[in-house]
């Protein structure tokens, strides 16, 4: 079973590289990157690396629509893209 999951990338001027943040997983599961690809790849890296543990765990955190819905984010000006990944990594 696929889950897709939501990674907001935003470039910081402060910090002069890309700031990425996973929506799903909490306020603080953050990584960088130096480009947006490399904001990306470290996102999608986060992200195996939390579901891992959560295997055999269920509820798996909600993806973003779901969160939407039940009102409990609302839309931001950020870049995002969804990702898919397989349940069983």
């Amino acid at each position: 079973m696929k889950r897709q999951y939501s990674i907001v990338i935003q470039w910081s001027d402060e910090e002069k590289k890309y700031i990425v943040s996973l929506p799903e997983f909490g306020l603080y599961a953050h990584t960088h990157g130096n480009t947006y690809a490399d904001a990306l790849n470290n996102g999608e890296t986060v992200i195996k690396l939390l579901i891992r543990p959560l295997a055999k765990v269920t509820p798996h955190p909600q993806p973003l629509p779901a969160l939407r819905e039940a009102g409990l984010i609302h839309s931001t000006r950020a870049r995002s893209l969804s990702i898919s990944l397989e349940r069983n990594l």
